[in-house]
């Protein structure tokens, strides 16, 4: 095998892996947008960040 069937050989093996990792977040993303999986409106205050606080001390 010459040196460009291997790197093609890698380059699709790399890729098989970079949509089977991403095959999860594409499923949760298609039920999200369907409307299944969604949390309650008390869960998701939960696991919402909580919004920054300015600081109260000053750069002088």
């Amino acid at each position: 095998m010459d040196q460009m069937e291997e790197a093609a050989d890698a380059r699709d093996a790399a890729a098989r892996r970079v949509l089977a990792v991403l095959e999860p977040v594409e499923d949760a993303a298609a039920a999200s947008a369907c409307g299944e999986g969604t949390l309650a409106s008390d869960d998701q205050a939960h696991y919402s960040p909580s919004p920054v606080e300015p600081s109260s001390t000053s750069i002088s």
